[in-house]
């Protein structure tokens, strides 16, 4: 598959979400995540309800268009899943990604579909949830 296939119309409308978002003044969690490869950096703010569901997120992203695309499908789709249930979407997300599943975690993931033949970048479609289950608090 050609690399330009990566970018496609809903990969860069997601992106566009990501570009839009800003941070939380003053969140109730926070967290920061690393693409040690390529550099991209995502960070995550979140606040939630009395039953610990998000109830309001911001991100800050500097990274690659995939990134980008994939912290606007997670700011998009994340409102009002518990905190306590965020961590798994990471695992999710990479074993559909590998081939390990078929099962989409989240609405609009498919966007990601031309990803699966791009391993080295697989990475950029994880950081996003990876920051958002570091900024779930650990029971």
């Amino acid at each position: 598959m050609d690399a330009a296939a990566l970018y496609q119309k809903q990969i860069l409308a997601l992106a566009r979400e990501a570009r839009a978002s800003k941070r939380l003044d003053e969140p109730m969690h926070t967290a920061s995540a690393r693409n040690p490869t390529c550099g991209d950096r995502v960070t995550v703010d979140l606040n939630t309800d009395d039953d610990g569901r998000i109830s309001e997120m911001g991100a800050k992203v500097e990274g690659c268009a995939l990134c980008e695309a994939a912290t606007g499908l997670m700011l998009t789709t994340m409102a009002g899943q518990r905190l306590s249930d965020t961590a798994r979407f990471q695992d999710e997300i990479t074993d559909w990604l590998e081939g390990k599943s078929d099962d989409t975690a989240i609405d609009g993931q498919d966007s990601f579909i031309p990803v699966k033949s791009f391993s080295a970048r697989h990475g950029c479609v994880t950081l996003p949830f990876r920051a958002l289950g570091k900024a779930a608090p650990k029971e």
